[in-house]
């Protein structure tokens, strides 16, 4: 069973659709985490993919942001179906889960592991589905190879990616910083994108190409296939 999940990170709607048109193309289900709102994230309330919320904590850590609550709040009345959560840069604690879960989400997706592990019940109760592998990890690591046969295939494989490292097809932490000052700015964008180097946009290619569409599943549907 395998998840491709997306954290938005403010990426423009012409981004995302960079990724949503593979997808569609593969009859592949994916979930999405939305950090702001977004009318093509909005209409993909449609059965096929899942949008989540992807709350933002770090300026919290500096002692500038606004109350864990509110943040949550205004997403969850953007995407009111939303069931499950990621934290930006995976920065969360004890008090802002509890909330998730009094507030009707059912799982949480932020505990990276470098091993294949399945979902399970934190000691709140609350579901956590793991993931294993991540474009940034990629990127950073300078290995954009991806090989599905050297993973359990008797495992979930949950797969993290950025809608704005495909549509660049990043392939470099350079690459991507020199990018950074176009993000808001879809016409000077598209200068950017590498067509010269393997990067994360022929990753994430492959990796929905190589199996059977059947295989690939939202991450709620791995929560309440998997979860004890």
């Amino acid at each position: 069973m395998i998840s491709v999940s997306f954290d938005i990170d403010w990426a423009l709607d012409p981004v995302i659709e960079e990724c949503l048109i593979p997808l569609e193309k593969a009859g592949i289900s994916a979930t999405f985490f939305a950090t702001h709102e977004s009318k093509i994230l909005s209409d993909l309330d449609n059965g096929i993919h899942e949008v989540g919320i992807h709350p933002n904590f770090m300026p919290n850590f500096h002692g500038k942001g606004r109350p864990f609550k509110e943040v949550i709040d205004e997403l969850l009345f953007l995407f009111p179906n939303s069931k499950g959560v990621r934290f930006h840069s995976l920065g969360y604690a004890a008090q802002i889960i509890s909330y998730c879960k009094d507030q009707g989400l059912e799982y949480d997706s932020s505990v990276f592991l470098p091993m294949q592990v399945e979902p399970y019940r934190d000691d709140l109760g609350f579901g956590r589905v793991p993931f294993f592998r991540s474009d940034l990890q990629m990127i950073l690591e300078k290995n954009l190879s991806l090989s599905l046969s050297e993973y359990n295939p008797h495992l979930h494989l949950g797969f993290c990616f950025h809608p704005i490292h495909i549509f660049l097809n990043t392939c470099s932490l350079k690459h991507y910083e020199d990018s950074r000052n176009h993000f808001r700015n879809f016409k000077d964008l598209k200068n950017q994108v590498n067509n010269s180097q393997l990067g994360i946009r022929d990753c994430f290619l492959k990796l929905i190409s190589c199996k059977d569409p059947l295989n690939f599943v939202t991450l709620h549907d791995v929560y309440q296939r998997l979860m004890p």
